[in-house]
């Protein structure tokens, strides 16, 4: 019984290092939140079933980048090269940036020409029936969540404030929330803002 017992630990452990680092769509049951942070709850085994069969290194830094992005949203296309960017700066020292498309549009043919033409560095995938947009409330292309390995959502919201609004922007950024929030969680510090309204293509 005591050698069960500490099988399971070691499951629950590898379960919760490795499971948000590769998110399928639907694997996710129900979100709750507290305090300021989102956290998903509810994991079905099949999530377990699927990541034993996934091989694939954890990012060193515990932190994952979803940038949700439309090939056919100019202000995606627009925010491509700060994303490239950001990945040239963050992701040796093992932060993982993934590009989900939840529009029914994005075929992974799409994807790919979207990937080719703009120069996304980083892994996109469609987002089948918007089921992680849905899980993470995202209602905007691009729009940004950065998850630490512990499921916990510690910024979601805008790059940064280039866009004004629809169709308005500023000359220069003044505030690089994305880059703010990995700075910070790279240093252990807290997230401020952790929350900021993402401007561009509305999601049906």
């Amino acid at each position: 019984m005591g050698h069960l017992n500490q099988s399971v630990k070691g499951l629950n452990s590898f379960y919760s290092r490795w499971i948000y680092q590769v998110i399928q769509p639907g694997v996710f049951a129900r979100i709750s939140r507290g305090k300021g942070d989102w956290k998903f709850k509810g994991l079905p085994v099949i999530g377990l079933a699927l990541l034993l069969f996934v091989q694939l290194k954890p990012a060193s830094s515990g932190l994952t980048v979803y940038a949700f992005l439309s090939t056919e949203c100019p202000i995606s296309q627009q925010y491509v090269r700060t994303l490239e960017k950001l990945h040239q700066r963050y992701s040796p020292v093992g932060v993982r940036f993934i590009a989900m498309f939840p529009l029914s549009t994005d075929s992974p043919q799409r994807i790919r020409q979207f990937r080719s033409e703009y120069g996304l560095p980083f892994t996109g995938r469609p987002d089948v029936g918007a089921q992680l947009a849905r899980q993470f409330r995202v209602r905007t292309t691009p729009e940004v969540v950065v998850m630490q390995a512990n499921g916990i959502v510690r910024y979601q919201g805008a790059i940064d404030d280039w866009y004004i609004s629809l169709g308005k922007h500023r000359p220069q950024v003044t505030n690089a929330y994305l880059q703010q929030a990995l700075d910070a969680l790279l240093a252990n510090q807290a997230v401020t803002p952790a929350r900021t309204e993402a401007i561009g293509c509305l999601l049906n």
